[in-house]
């Protein structure tokens, strides 16, 4: 169902994952079964601050996942210094910083 997408042309050892995932996925990433997670899913966003399901959409925001994956479910939201405040030239700085991470 969410397949990963097939690149145009030219790449074919590069796969594109799509943005979303659904349960049976999130289930997949914790080494659960799909049943299990469905269970535990309220819990897990009650207790545990699991990501909720994307707003009009059945899916989950795999960035999301994945964050709260990486920082063992502290937290699915970005750091504070992951955010842009566009406010008199802050978007410029943001861009030229990395700018300067890629360059290297």
């Amino acid at each position: 169902m969410n397949a990963p997408v097939k690149p145009l042309s030219g790449a074919e050892d590069v796969v594109v994952l799509r943005p979303v995932l659904y349960a049976r996925q999130v289930a997949d990433m914790l080494g659960w079964t799909e049943r299990h997670f469905l269970e535990r899913r309220d819990a897990l966003e009650r207790e545990q601050g699991f990501p909720g399901r994307l707003p009009g959409l059945n899916r989950y925001s795999r960035a999301a996942v994945l964050r709260w994956i990486e920082t063992n479910g502290r937290t699915w939201q970005p750091r504070a210094d992951e955010a842009v405040t566009v406010s008199g030239g802050a978007l410029e700085l943001s861009i030229q910083a990395l700018e300067e991470e890629y360059r290297q």
